[in-house]
């Protein structure tokens, strides 16, 4: 039995390769590049002098 979250998305590149990716990976993905930007804008604005204050998700 497959559940929600090991159903398979396909995806078709320019360069004409075929992805395909199960959903749980693509929403992980979704976590791990919001996390690389909130991290990347609190360096930026701590190093112009403002603090982002607490970035913390939860």
């Amino acid at each position: 039995m497959i559940t929600e979250l090991e159903r398979e998305y396909t995806r078709n590149l320019d360069s004409g390769e075929v992805r395909i990716r199960p959903l749980w990976e693509l929403m992980l993905h979704v976590v791990n590049y919001g996390t690389q930007h909130r991290s990347e804008v609190e360096m930026m604005l701590t190093k112009f002098g403002h603090s982002p204050g607490d970035m913390d998700i939860l």
